[in-house]
């Protein structure tokens, strides 16, 4: 083990193991050999060492330590203003002027320390060694250029293509990679937020990094956006074999793409490991926090979303000592004093009061042991199988939901109801039936008829003046049938 962990806040050390291995593979990995030379050490893409940033006289970053195998994917979590994104300027020397950097920061294959070497030096492995994919592609994009020379001036100016014929030709396919054919031509603003960032992974990719940074690329993207960059990312550093630094709030990104995470809070590494060992039993309390805050099943109708209390200090002012006592529900007065780093340099945490190894509640650990112990209650399944013949008998149930067929005919009786609505069509008939009365004046006056053609409204008048006086005769000659009858 070629390694040993920086003395001071993180605590004098223990040999560094080798993680360089696949996913499946990442949850013991202590005695495995892959990643060494031939004598038994491991040769790291990138190693860390009591990296420490400052403005003026203030800390932003304290004594960081960190290393990335080969192929290995390694995550960096935290909450804003962690020093997540400074941790990486500083890696690729980017800081502004009066920001400045102490420490150790080797890559393979580069045979000086990056922590102070000149911008002449740095602009030789920057784009072609160590690579970076920024959080707003916009930013990182020349908007006067069209993005297929751009990807082609990242090869030339390393020289990794002969001609500028070649590099086209490269940055073309490099686009097409990325799923963008036929853009080479088209300038930056003419393309959206997922095309920009996805030119921005082609620039980075496009002469075979060692190890590539990236730094929130998919903050900004939809889900299916981020699906497909991240896709893209994985794809690119498998088939390079390059190492991979991701910085990102999201929790569910590293538990997907990466094998071992680190957790940042206060410029330091308070907690690192295997993915699989800190997100189902962390033991540094932010780490254990910043969990439950993720973990929406833990809430509910009549409970609240866990959170962390307080905020994030501004940079530079955090507290002495653990530099989360101050938000801790268990900091006591020996969190005055900086907690020694516990554990293997790559799998440790510093803290004076850790949490259990047990998986506590809120922890997804916990979630899972609930998924797993239920199998025993098959069993109850298996048994209440004469239970499922009461599920068959009630079939005769259905007998009642065949026999109401009849009382469909209830609602087939009603039809002759509309013989009612028919039967009213008679009462037509006495409004036919007036014409007659109009015929029987007819024959008593034909000479009259004629006059009446002339106005319309005369055979009314005549009728209704004839008709009252038509009926005394009909009431004589029923009193005379009377007398008749009595008689």
């Amino acid at each position: 083990m070629s390694e040993s962990r920086t003395a001071g806040p993180a605590g004098a050390g223990a040999t560094r193991p080798t993680d360089a291995l696949p996913v499946s593979s990442v949850d013991d990995r202590s005695d495995v050999g892959a990643g060494r030379g031939d004598g038994g050490e491991r040769s790291d893409v990138l190693a860390v060492r009591g990296l420490t940033v400052s403005v003026r006289d203030k800390v932003l970053v304290e004594d960081v330590d960190l290393t990335v195998g080969p192929g290995e994917r390694v995550g960096l979590i935290g909450e804003s203003g962690s020093g997540k994104s400074l941790t990486a300027l500083s890696i690729l020397g980017l800081l502004p002027e009066d920001v400045h950097a102490r420490g150790s920061v080797r890559l393979s294959g580069v045979d000086h320390d990056l922590i102070g070497a000149d911008e002449r030096r740095l602009s030789r492995i920057r784009g072609r060694d160590l690579a970076m994919v920024f959080q707003e592609p916009m930013t990182a994009l020349n908007p006067t250029m069209r993005v297929g020379d751009q990807i082609a001036e990242a090869m030339l100016i390393h020289e990794t293509v002969p001609t500028r014929r070649a590099a086209r030709t490269a940055a073309t396919d490099l686009l097409t990679r990325v799923q963008l054919p036929g853009v080479a031509r088209a300038y930056p603003h003419q393309l959206s937020g997922g095309q920009r960032q996805r030119v921005v992974v082609a620039i980075a990719l496009a002469n075979d990094p060692a190890l590539l940074i990236c730094d929130e690329p998919t903050t900004a993207l939809d889900v299916t956006v981020q699906a497909l960059i991240l896709d893209l990312i994985l794809q690119g550093v498998a088939a390079r074999d390059s190492a991979l630094l991701f910085i990102t709030h999201d929790l569910a990104v590293v538990a997907t793409i990466c094998q071992r995470v680190l957790v940042m809070y206060g410029g330091r590494v308070v907690e690192s490991g295997p993915v699989s060992e800190v997100f189902t039993t962390p033991r540094h309390r932010y780490t254990q926090g910043l969990l439950a805050a993720s973990d929406l099943d833990s809430a509910t109708t009549s409970t609240r979303l866990p959170t962390i209390p307080g905020n994030v200090p501004p940079a530079g002012t955090f507290p002495t000592g653990c530099v989360f006592r101050t938000r801790c529900p268990h900091a006591t007065d020996a969190c005055t004093t900086t907690p020694p780093w516990t554990g293997l340099p790559t799998s440790g945490y510093a803290c004076h009061h850790p949490a259990p190894t047990t998986p506590a509640p809120t922890t997804p650990a916990q979630a899972t042991t609930p998924l797993t112990t239920p199998a025993p209650a098959t069993t109850p399944l298996t048994t209440p199988a004469p239970a499922t013949m009461p599920l068959t008998t009630p079939a005769p149930a259905t007998m009642p939901l065949t026999t109401p067929a009849p009382a469909t005919t209830p609602l087939t009786t009603p039809a002759p109801a509309t013989t009612p609505l028919t039967t009213p069509a008679p009462a037509t008939t006495p409004l036919t039936t007036p014409a007659p009365a109009t015929t029987t004046p007819a024959p008593d006056t034909p000479s009259e008829a004629r006059p009446a053609t002339t106005s319309s409204a005369a055979p009314p008048t005549v009728t209704e003046d004839n008709v009252p006086a038509a009926r005394p005769p009909s009431s004589t000659t029923e009193e005379n049938s009377r007398e008749v009858s009595d008689g």
